[in-house]
C-alpha cells in the first residue's frame, strides 16, 4: 500500500495511529477464533491478527472436552505443547443422570480414543493464542473492536480497536472472521439480525470440593425438567 493512500485512510478515521493491512482479521480469541487463526498461519501464508477483549485472566467456562480434540491440536502442530505445558487433569469417566435419578458411568476405556481431558480454560486459550504470535501472527490482547466499515481505497474492512489502556488504533483487513461467541458482534454491526427460538439460560458458579474425596477426573451430567446442569473438577 502506498503511503498516500496510507494517510488518506488513517485521516478518515480521525488520524488514529496505523497498525497497517493484513489479509485476516479474527475477532474474538477464544479456542474458535485462535484455532483459525493458527490454519491460516500453519497451512497459508496469509497474514493474521488475533484481537481478543481480555488479557485471558476472565472467568471462561466450559472445561472438558474428549480426547478427540488432540487429533485437531495434532494437525495445528499443538498437540505436543498443549500435553507438556497446558494445566489439565484427565477425564477419565462421565457420570449422567440422563431421563432417570441413578447416575450412569460412561468409561473412557469404552471410548474409541482414549480418556479425556479437564482444561483450565485460560491457560488453554492463551497457549493457542501464544503460537499464533510465535507463528507470525498479529496478536492484540486487551483490545475491542470499536467500529467496522468497508474501505473506500479497495477491498477490505477498516477497523478502529481499542485498547484496555484507552488508546486507539487503526487496521485494515481484506477479510473478517467474526468468532466473538454467541453474540455475533461484528455480523450484527454489519447488518446480521438474529432468529431466537428459546430463551435459554446459563448459570455458572464455582466450589471448593472436599479434598479426602478421590476423584477420577469425573463430570456429572444430570437433566432435570426445566434443562440440564453439570459440575466438573477443575485442575486447581
Amino acid at each position: 500500500m502506498c503511503r498516500a493512500v496510507e494517510q488518506g485512510i488513517v485521516s478518515k478515521m480521525q488520524g488514529l495511529p496505523y497498525l497497517g493491512a493484513i489479509d485476516v482479521a479474527v475477532i474474538g480469541g477464544g479456542p474458535a477464533g485462535a484455532a483459525c487463526a493458527l490454519a491460516l498461519r500453519t497451512c497459508t501464508a496469509h497474514s493474521v491478527a488475533l484481537i481478543e477483549a481480555s488479557i485471558y485472566d476472565n472467568v471462561r467456562v466450559g472445561e472438558h472436552v474428549s480426547s478427540a480434540l488432540l487429533p485437531l491440536l495434532d494437525y495445528l502442530e499443538v498437540k505436543e505443547r498443549f500435553l507438556a505445558e497446558c494445566a489439565h487433569v484427565k477425564s477419565l469417566a462421565i457420570r449422567a443422570c440422563w431421563g432417570r435419578d441413578v447416575p450412569v458411568s460412561h468409561h473412557s476405556w469404552q471410548h474409541w480414543s482414549g480418556e479425556g481431558y479437564l482444561l483450565d480454560r485460560g491457560v488453554f486459550d492463551a497457549m493457542l493464542a501464544t503460537a499464533v504470535y510465535e507463528r507470525g501472527g498479529r496478536v492484540y490482547p486487551g483490545c475491542r473492536l470499536e467500529k467496522v466499515r468497508a474501505s473506500e481505497d479497495g477491498p477490505g474492512w477498516l477497523l478502529q480497536l481499542r485498547h484496555s489502556s484507552g488508546k486507539r488504533f487503526l487496521l485494515q483487513a481484506r477479510f473478517l472472521v467474526d468468532a466473538s461467541g454467541r453474540q455475533a458482534s461484528v455480523a450484527k454491526r454489519l447488518g446480521a439480525r438474529s432468529t431466537r427460538y428459546d430463551a435459554l439460560i446459563g448459570v455458572s458458579r464455582f466450589g471448593q470440593m472436599d479434598g479426602n474425596v478421590p476423584s477420577a477426573g469425573e463430570i456429572l451430567i444430570e437433566s432435570t425438567q426445566s434443562g440440564w446442569w453439570y459440575s466438573a473438577p477443575l485442575p486447581d
